[in-house]
């Protein structure tokens, strides 16, 4: 089975990252941002652009209805945050809503789980925080970049998350039919990690690599991913 690939640059991705939703954190603040998908042609500033623009919409939401004291109280940033920044305690501050059921904003409840986020766009003060302005991922920088490869049941462990660190075994096939395997010569983490499709159960994993190593990943029959330490 050939393997497909794709990939993204870190410094073209300026510093946006998103949240996956097997990553036991933010799947605690609600649904993911997003997760490695399979087609071609993801347009990553125009997703940066749609968050912004839902920012800007909640906040004007919680000015028109944040006086309310009967409302649902919930988490907004208590200063200017750029993107990238890692959520402190002193970043948050809390605020009335009379209606907040149709918004995806974090109760005041969810502090906790806040702390030690990154924002994944710049947010303004007074924003509420909501799970797809924060992820617990550190942001590329303009030497890595992203691989997408679609791995079987049997080609890595069912229990992959992002965060976990894998060596990548390449298997190649010559016109003869003699196979050979190779493990790449250095080790990479998962940035996310998509559910099974329900037809062949296979999952779409992002990995983490740096951009000097992106053609490791090209041309190969087979890939599997074996995890590095616990």
């Amino acid at each position: 089975m050939s393997t497909s690939l794709r990939s993204l640059r870190g410094g073209d991705m300026g510093n946006i990252i998103t949240a996956v939703s097997s990553n036991p954190r933010v799947a605690s603040l609600g649904r993911a941002v997003a997760e490695p998908i399979r087609r071609r042609g993801v347009r990553v500033p125009e997703v940066a652009i749609g968050l912004a623009v839902i920012a800007s919409s909640i906040a004007a939401f919680v000015a028109l209805g944040g006086d309310s004291d009967s409302g649902r109280r919930v988490l907004v940033s208590s200063r200017d945050l750029p993107a990238g920044v890692v959520v402190s305690e002193s970043d948050m501050s809390l605020v009335a809503v009379s209606s907040s059921e149709a918004l995806a904003v974090l109760p005041e409840t969810l502090a906790a789980e806040v702390i030690g986020m990154r924002t994944t766009i710049d947010v303004r003060a007074g924003t509420p925080l909501s799970a797809s302005l924060l992820s617990d991922v550190t942001p590329l920088d303009a030497s890595e970049g992203l691989v997408g490869i679609v791995v079987g049941l049997n080609q890595a462990p069912v229990d992959l998350v992002p965060g976990d660190v894998v060596s990548v075994v390449v298997i190649d096939q010559s016109v003869e039919g003699i196979s050979t395997t190779t493990a790449l010569p250095f080790d990479v983490s998962v940035w996310g990690v998509s559910a099974p499709d329900d037809l062949m159960k296979e999952r779409s994993v992002t990995l983490r690599v740096p951009l000097s190593s992106i053609e490791s990943f090209i041309g190969h029959d087979e890939m599997h991913l074996v995890k590095v330490g616990g």
